[in-house]
């Protein structure tokens, strides 16, 4: 793998797995399949900025190029997402996992999918987040056992997720009269909101107590400044035009200097690119 400048103090890859080494403020553009991105406890932090279609991305599952968005296989773990209002957005993805996370004031959005194969998220903080899914019909995404601390989720134009045995912080102050059975469960399932043209937005066997079994126990403490980091391309390098099956080929993570409205860095994931 090639790395640009001090951006290889950041990344590292072992196939097909992507290690953060650090902090990194900015953007990750996955466009490829059958990848891990494992952030090691390590931060991926923004500026907070949002501001309808230039809000900013943490980690895109974009696929090769916009015209062709498209993701399948990719797993997110170990990693915490800080002050990035769209945390991860996955666009016509499908089969991607979001396991073991910290989303600190910071979202995932699923937009379409690909076929009838859902996501999975599952073991992840929620702290004054949301999961958001958009022009999803497909209705078989799984959410389990993660913690929504003031956090809930969304649907527009889209069937519901299947949501069960998550931690609901505001759980006591809405169900007053809940009793606690003997499984660690509520008895009362969890409405998480009410939307046009979907009938089930429930937690049907919502936790009495916070899940603790992540892969992470502590994270490292987000950036506080954004870093400074340099690079020779002055624009995106094109996708590439036939992508080898996987794993035949190593991936590979080039720096390029484009950024997405005030990151200081854009970082692109997909095979076969020769670094700039």
């Amino acid at each position: 793998m090639e790395v640009l400048n001090q951006a290889q103090t950041c990344l590292r890859e072992t196939e097909p797995r992507i290690f953060f080494k650090g902090d990194i403020f900015g953007t990750i553009w996955v466009q490829t399949n059958n990848i891990i991105i494992d952030g090691s406890g390590y931060t991926l932090q923004g500026n907070g900025i949002n501001t309808g279609q230039n809000t900013e991305i943490g980690i895109l599952l974009g696929g090769p190029d916009l015209s062709f968005r498209e993701c399948t296989t990719v797993l997110v773990e170990n990693l915490r997402i800080s002050n990035i209002p769209t945390g991860v957005f996955s666009v016509g993805g499908s089969n991607n996992s979001f396991i073991g996370n910290y989303f600190d004031k910071s979202s995932i959005e699923i937009q379409g999918n690909a076929n009838g194969t859902g996501d999975l998220i599952k073991h992840n903080n929620l702290v004054n987040a949301a999961v958001l899914f958009d022009l999803n019909p497909n209705g078989t995404d799984i959410i389990t056992e993660n913690n929504f601390v003031n956090s809930t989720i969304y649907l527009a134009l889209s069937n519901a997720p299947i949501v069960d045995k998550n931690y609901w912080s505001n759980y006591t102050a809405k169900y007053l009269g809940a009793n606690q059975l003997g499984t660690g469960i509520w008895d009362t399932p969890y409405v998480y909101g009410a939307f046009l043209g979907v009938n089930s937005s429930t937690d049907y066997h919502p936790s009495v107590n916070p899940i603790t079994d992540f892969e992470i126990t502590q994270f490292n403490p987000g950036l506080t400044s954004s870093p400074t980091l340099q690079t020779n391309s002055p624009s995106m390098p094109s996708p590439t035009e036939t992508v080898p099956e996987f794993p035949t080929q190593l991936l590979t993570v080039a720096l390029v200097g484009f950024a997405i409205i005030v990151f200081s860095v854009s970082i692109i994931v997909k095979r076969n690119i020769v670094a700039l």
